[in-house]
């Protein structure tokens, strides 16, 4: 039995005018109204100013998103931290265009040989209606946002995730909404694949 790990994401309230951004010196938090993408949009701003998610840990109740990422400047020294509150709330509306910008800067980015990334599957169960898809990978600038974004392309709807970097490595496990055949979990496997090698 597999059940979503109890997530920080619980404790933080819910403020009368969304969205609501909080950077400290090594967390960010985000609530926002929830929207297909919300996650892909937070990882990829966070990446787009340089900051490494450590750990993320995600949580929907009635329409609302909250996310608690713990983070690390990908080089050192300081962060812009009114730029990176600004563009956080932009990049949650949907008003920052993440995917150009992150593509312009990771353009002559190149990537280290390393061991190709791999899916595991992890059975649904009765409890959470939720399929577990673990994502073993090197890590690379924007890789959550792309694999995000992947998940959010073929249409699975990420109900949780915990995000895990370990070194140089990354374990993150998305817990998609309902069950998925065995084409279906194909279908997703090969964006994701293809999401974590890109660069």
């Amino acid at each position: 039995m597999v059940d979503p790990p109890r997530s920080p994401a619980a404790a933080l309230p819910v403020p009368a005018r969304l969205p609501a951004v909080h950077l400290d010196d090594d967390a960010v938090s985000v609530t926002a109204p929830d929207r297909r993408g919300l996650l892909a949009a937070v990882a990829g701003c966070l990446s787009l100013h340089r900051l490494d998610v450590v750990t993320a840990d995600t949580l929907t109740v009635d329409g609302v998103a909250r996310m608690v990422c713990a983070v690390q400047p990908r080089y050192g020294g300081e962060v812009d931290r009114e730029a990176i509150v600004s563009d956080l709330r932009r990049a949650v509306t949907g008003d920052l265009p993440l995917a150009e910008r992150l593509a312009a800067r990771d353009r002559s980015a190149r990537r280290s040989a390393s061991a190709p990334p791999r899916v595991v599957w992890q059975p649904s169960t009765a409890a959470t209606d939720a399929t577990v898809l673990e994502l073993r990978a090197t890590d690379t600038p924007g890789l959550l946002f792309r694999v995000a974004s992947a998940l959010e392309d073929v249409g699975a709807d990420v109900r949780s995730a915990r995000i895990s970097t370990l070194g140089g490595a990354v374990v993150d496990a998305f817990y998609l909404a309902g069950s998925w055949d065995a084409d279906a979990r194909a279908r997703i496997e090969a964006a994701v694949l293809q999401a974590a090698t890109s660069a």
